[in-house]
């Protein structure tokens, strides 16, 4: 599913898998936000479609998102793509 979703005030272009355990956001968008990033505790993994693995170490912490005009919190994991 895709759709523009209100990321920290900026409406954002979002691609969403419902069933996916993590969520991720572009590391130029997440500047431009404005969300507390932090180190990860553990570096992740992430296979990838343009390549075999991409690793992230940076997360985006208590992004509010506002998806139909309800607001939740949640944290994402920057990826450089």
């Amino acid at each position: 599913m895709s759709g523009t979703f209100v990321v920290n005030t900026l409406p954002t272009k979002v691609l969403s898998d419902v069933g996916a355990t993590h969520s991720f956001i572009n590391l130029a968008i997440a500047k431009q936000i404005a969300c507390y990033l932090e180190d990860v505790d553990v570096q992740l993994c992430v296979p990838i479609p343009i390549r075999s693995m991409y690793q992230s170490e940076l997360i985006a912490r208590n992004c509010s998102i506002i998806i139909q005009k309800k607001m939740f919190l949640g944290d994402l994991i920057l990826l450089g793509i």
